[in-house]
């Protein structure tokens, strides 16, 4: 799929962006995934499905449960878990489960009742109640002030969360075809990306807003989402943005020149925004789009889950686990990596 900005991936992972507005200003999400084997034991990395847009039905039957909810979102308040499988129940009906526990203490937990004739345990993705309004012609989605962005989340209430950790430890009860209970642990590495234009560069901060355990292909998907506020349309032709998993090799470092003044990278932004494309035609460059008004205050965090996160800033290789070991969003807002 072409996506409206030039991304680049090396390693194990996939990715895919979205520019939207609200409000005034332009954004892009970038969208990222990686994958492991749901096993026991030591994590293996596997290479993820691509970035898809759509949802994907049992039997591609549209009548059908969702099995997997469409990759391409907005933004997602809260994290969010799933689980994609057949019900496991010799006897017809089973009692299943998904818990995540932090440091010991249980921050999730959830049971439903399971059976065999359903596509679903009852804990995978859900319907949109609304829908996202249409690309303008800039490729663009344009949202209403009113928004809520709480429309984008797809698992049911009781599987959602303020944040998802390094170090979580995820149960599944009656849900993997050979193992009554497993736990697997989330990994403390977050991708590590960055922004770059004319030669310059700005870290991305990734946060881990989903995890989808698919018992059938014994395959856990995370999905990490980042946003880049930009000046206006005039930069994206301009934008490289790279994403690096955990597996993979270091991001170059750029030598320093000598005596050059201290990188801003929103500056650049800002000059390169100012400059036609390189098949416009000729004639003075276009004025620099206003700045955005200033976000509103996020919602507050959630009563159950201790706040002040350490915020993962990934850089030229993919960082290591904060001291409290975060790996995603401290408050229900999204990471916004601001360019006025």
């Amino acid at each position: 799929m072409r996506w409206p900005v030039h991304l680049e991936t090396f390693g194990s992972v996939e990715a895919g962006a979205l520019l939207w507005a609200q409000r005034g200003a332009l954004n892009v999400t970038v969208i990222s995934k990686t994958a492991f084997a749901l096993a026991a034991g030591a994590r293996v990395t596997l290479p993820p499905d691509p970035v898809d847009p759509f949802d994907r039905h049992h039997g591609d039957d549209p009548t059908r449960a969702i099995r997997t909810p469409s990759d391409v979102v907005i933004r997602l308040p809260m994290a969010e878990i799933f689980h994609a499988g057949a019900v496991v129940a010799p006897a017809g009906v089973t009692m299943v489960h998904l818990s995540i526990a932090r440091e010991g203490r249980k921050v999730l937990d959830h049971r439903a009742l399971a059976k065999r004739a359903d596509d679903s345990t009852g804990l995978g993705p859900q319907r949109r109640t609304t829908h996202v309004p249409p690309t303008d012609r800039n490729g663009v989605v344009v949202l209403p002030d009113d928004h809520d962005f709480r429309t984008e989340q797809r698992a049911p209430a009781e599987l959602r969360l303020d944040r998802l950790m390094g170090g979580d430890v995820i149960t599944l009860g009656n849900l993997h075809p050979d193992v009554p209970e497993l736990g697997v642990s989330l990994p403390s590495r977050a991708p590590a990306a960055r922004a770059i234009l004319g030669g310059e560069e700005a870290p991305l901060t990734m946060s881990c807003q989903r995890a989808l355990f698919d018992t059938d292909r014994r395959v856990v998907t995370l999905t990490w989402l980042a946003e880049l506020e930009l000046p206006g349309l005039e930069a994206v032709p301009h934008l490289r943005v790279e994403i690096r998993a955990a597996d993979a090799p270091p991001a170059p470092r750029q030598a320093p020149v000598a005596g050059a003044a201290p990188f801003d990278p929103r500056d650049v932004l800002r000059r390169i925004a100012a400059t036609p494309a390189r098949n416009a035609p000729s004639g003075p460059p276009p004025a620099p789009s206003a700045p955005p008004p200033a976000p509103s205050a996020p919602p507050p965090p959630h009563p159950d889950i201790a706040t002040d996160p350490t915020v993962f800033e990934p850089v030229e290789e993919p960082p290591a686990m904060g001291p409290n070991g975060t790996v995603s969003m401290g408050e229900q807002a999204l990471p916004k990596n601001r360019i006025p």
